[in-house]
């Protein structure tokens, strides 16, 4: 196997380039989680004091607090719902996208879009004319194509993974990556608090949008498919990232046939340990998510200000941080 030329291996201050993809990919998912955060805050903000009333009044003396919405509760929960159902429906899609054309292209141009859709949710929110619940139904087909651009993260992000991490360090270099998801919620919740209060509750989208678009100029220039098109990449990395990986594929076409393998759907559907891991995966997610979309208006009941909301609300998510990085 033939190998680039000389480059950086015997610089003082090399940084391997794999750690510079994980870096931003984690931030990739941090910041569209931030996303998913800045709706739950100004739910309880932009609600018609009428269904509202147990939030103090100093959380309606805000900037922009002359909006006020005749949306219930109910139409809230909508609203939240819809963005999780196209996120849950572009999984799979997305993972067979993977294979066929680009991880980094399939995990980049989706969350792009959903930057440039957060800058629109004020839009849709208040400038549209409310009337017949026009901007009502607009605000759901925008979280519906945030849904779908944010579900494309997760499964690009294995792909991702795929070219670039050696075996021996996916376990630390997943963790680290996936540590982005949880993290999302400690910036968006208690950033979001204080950004809300003196800048308005509008403001936190247009500062998570460009957040995720200065990423995204970064993830252009730093990351490549996988590690033999990197330009800047030393030799000594692509030799260990490629040899690692290509070990471990022999060592699989060692033990497979010659025949096309087929998946045995049966075996996984009837075994006991997949439905295990299902299952705790669902209940891991319902608490995550419900934490994510409902938190904010939960503490509001109990009188907190924006920002003590979102201080409280970022504390459990510390906490999964910390327990993701430990367990990588």
């Amino acid at each position: 196997m033939i190998y680039k030329k000389e480059l950086n291996s015997n610089k003082k201050y090399y940084i391997p380039k794999r750690i510079i993809v994980a870096i931003l990919t984690s931030f990739g998912l941090l910041i569209s989680t931030v996303i998913q955060t800045n709706f739950a805050i100004t739910n309880s903000l932009i609600l018609n004091p009428h269904y509202s009333k147990d939030i103090p009044i100093d959380d309606y003396q805000l900037p922009n607090k002359s909006l006020k919405l005749n949306w219930t509760s109910v139409q809230l929960g909508y609203l939240n719902s819809i963005f999780y159902l196209g996120y849950l429906l572009v999984h799979i899609p997305a993972g067979f996208l993977v294979h066929k054309l680009s991880a980094t292209k399939i995990f980049l141009f989706p969350l792009l879009i959903l930057f440039i859709l957060n800058m629109l949710m004020p839009i849709s929110i208040s400038t549209i004319t409310s009337k017949n619940n026009l901007n009502y139904y607009i605000t759901g087909l925008v979280r519906l194509i945030q849904g779908l651009c944010a579900g494309c993260a997760f499964p690009s992000s294995h792909g991702i993974l795929a070219n670039w991490c050696p075996p021996s360090e996916r376990g630390r270099m997943g963790g680290f990556i996936y540590t982005g998801l949880y993290a999302g919620p400690v910036v968006g919740f208690f950033l979001g608090g204080f950004i809300a209060k003196y800048a308005g509750h509008y403001s936190i989208y247009y500062a998570s949008a460009i957040l995720g678009l200065i990423w995204s100029l970064l993830f252009v220039y730093l990351i490549y498919e996988n590690p033999r098109e990197h330009p800047t990449i030393c030799d000594e990395e692509l030799f260990y990232i490629e040899k690692s990986i290509a070990d471990v594929k022999y060592i699989y076409n060692e033990k497979e046939t010659n025949s096309i393998r087929k998946v045995p759907w049966k075996i996984i559907l009837i075994s006991l340990p997949v439905w295990a891991i299902c299952l705790a995966h669902f209940a891991r997610g319902w608490t995550f998510y419900l934490l994510l979309t409902n938190q904010p208006a939960f503490l509001n009941a109990f009188g907190f200000g924006v920002t003590q909301n979102g201080t409280l609300g970022s504390l459990p998510h510390i906490m999964k941080v910390l327990i993701a990085l430990l367990s990588g």
